[in-house]
């Protein structure tokens, strides 16, 4: 049994056949070089040849199994005939009131690009199956701010940490780490090895960059340096034995300074005695 669809497809098929007019059209579609997530993106789907046009013009995407939209031209009237999803508008344009136009053209415009718009894109006439060109439509998105989640935030002194400031972008980001005015690196990922306690409250800046959008944000991270209890122990037992060692001189030196003088005023007294006998 025939569904609407295919008696229509039929229909203009044998019309284009017994007529002569469908044949040596062509179809071009073209738009801009990319899209941007969440923002509106336009096909144009440009028939040429196509005076007395009497057929559908599909719009079709990759994994689609069904034309996303399709538009019928009847020779000087243009109408919808495949309504699309949510999301997505087709519409007639230039040329698509007159039988006599050689060239017309059709639009489907994606309202709010999403991910799996990044695919392969063509149109094509509903019954001759006449294909356009094939355009590769590639999605671009991110750096998406508070997105950036760090890894780690804290270290022990004396050992390493890496800080991944990885952002998910279409095409992908460029970085750059800072440290006030120094620039550290351009990795997205912030080395930082034998840390010290004079490093604890760092504040370094992460800048993403997506300069195809374009669009940058920044992401702080602030280092926190926990004391090693074995540094701590062996500082402590380092220190004690230095104030023990200080100790020991401060008591030593003055007293062997102090038997030094009484010796030497006690020889005196022994020579001025023998001088007086």
């Amino acid at each position: 049994m025939l569904t609407s669809l295919s008696r229509r497809n039929l229909f203009l098929l044998t019309f284009c056949f017994n007529l002569g007019v469908c044949l040596g059209v062509s179809l071009n579609i073209t738009g801009s070089s990319h899209s941007v997530l969440g923002q509106s993106f336009t096909f144009t789907c440009i028939v040429t040849d196509a005076a007395n046009l009497n057929d559908g013009v599909d719009f079709h995407r990759t994994a689609y199994s069904i034309p996303l939209g399709g538009l019928d031209q009847a020779m000087a009237t243009c109408s919808v005939f495949i309504i699309p999803p949510d999301g997505y508008t087709v519409a007639c344009g230039s040329g698509t009131n007159s039988t006599l136009a050689t060239t017309k053209i059709y639009t489907l415009v994606i309202n709010s690009a999403a991910r799996s718009d990044d695919s392969t894109w063509w149109c094509q006439l509903t019954a001759e199956k006449t294909r356009s060109n094939t355009f590769r439509l590639p999605v671009y998105y991110g750096p998406v701010e508070g997105r950036v989640k760090f890894n780690s935030t804290t270290s022990v002194e004396g050992q390493d940490l890496t800080v991944d400031c990885t952002a998910d972008c279409n095409p992908p980001c460029d970085y750059s780490w800072t440290l006030g005015d120094n620039k550290i690196t351009t990795s997205p990922l912030l080395n930082l090895t034998d840390i010290s306690s004079n490093q604890d409250g760092n504040v370094y800046n992460c800048t993403v960059t997506n300069s195809a959008i374009p669009k940058t944000i920044s992401e702080l991270f602030i280092l926190k340096v926990d004391y090693d209890p074995e540094r701590m122990s062996a500082l402590s037992a380092g220190a004690i034995s230095g104030i023990v060692i200080a100790v020991v001189l401060a008591l030593f030196v003055p007293t062997v300074w102090i038997l030094y003088k009484r010796k030497i005023k006690k020889k005196a007294e022994d020579v001025q005695n023998e001088s007086n006998n």
